[in-house]
């Protein structure tokens, strides 16, 4: 070939080259076996992908959780108890009102224990919510764990609520529940009505307690 002409082709790749830099990759051209990998474009090697959306937890989701207090396991008995309450209940009110009710007009006051426990008999204790299900019987402490996780095994944020309330003569157990539908937290307290056999209430509303005569120490 003629000298002067290769130096014109050369420079001619050269101007090429330098005009559309990626242009011998455009295709995935197969070389020798070895595919070389589409070059990326301009716009594409500056962006970066967005990161995937983390996963929002449910509204206060520490209070869904199953704890040592208020135990409850898919398929124990005391979700499937809550499981069968709640079956036809369209609501979180009327859900909560079920597991309320159910506890209320079943489960009567163990003065004995209670007894116990002033006496100082028994100064270290952690309810068991299936066994309590079982007795059907308990204290303050007992019926606000069983409740709470008969609620939380529905989806129901509730809470375990300890210390004092003017209704009541020393340390107390009670609850609270949050219903979405009204976006508000209500107080609950199944002593009374286990302890004097007041069976049901016939509304939520008329579950609910006055929460100022209720002042917590700790909730769980």
């Amino acid at each position: 070939m003629n000298p002067l002409r290769k130096l014109a082709l050369v420079l001619a790749a050269l101007i090429f080259l330098s005009a559309f830099p990626y242009a011998a990759f455009a295709s995935g051209i197969n070389v020798g076996g070895v595919t070389v990998a589409e070059a990326p474009s301009e716009k594409a090697s500056t962006e970066v992908s967005p990161a995937a959306a983390p996963k929002s937890e449910p509204k206060y989701a520490e209070y869904l959780k199953s704890t040592s207090e208020i135990a409850f396991a898919e398929g124990g008995s005391v979700a499937e108890k809550a499981a069968s309450l709640c079956k036809d209940k369209k609501s979180d009110k009327q859900k909560a009102l079920a597991i309320y009710n159910y506890i209320a007009a079943n489960f009567t006051y163990d003065t004995g224990f209670a007894d116990a426990v002033r006496a100082g008999r028994i100064t270290v204790y952690t309810p068991d919510t299936a066994s309590i299900l079982s007795n059907k019987k308990g204290v303050c402490y007992d019926f606000s764990a069983l409740f709470a996780a008969m609620c939380r095994s529905q989806g129901i944020p509730a809470k375990l609520c300890k210390g004092y309330s003017t209704r009541v003569g020393g340390y107390h157990a009670w609850n609270a529940v949050y219903l979405a539908e009204d976006d508000a937290w209500y107080t609950l307290d199944l002593t009374f009505p286990c302890y004097l056999g007041t069976g049901k209430a016939k509304s939520f509303s008329k579950a609910a307690v006055d929460s100022s005569k209720y002042t917590a120490t700790s909730a769980a």
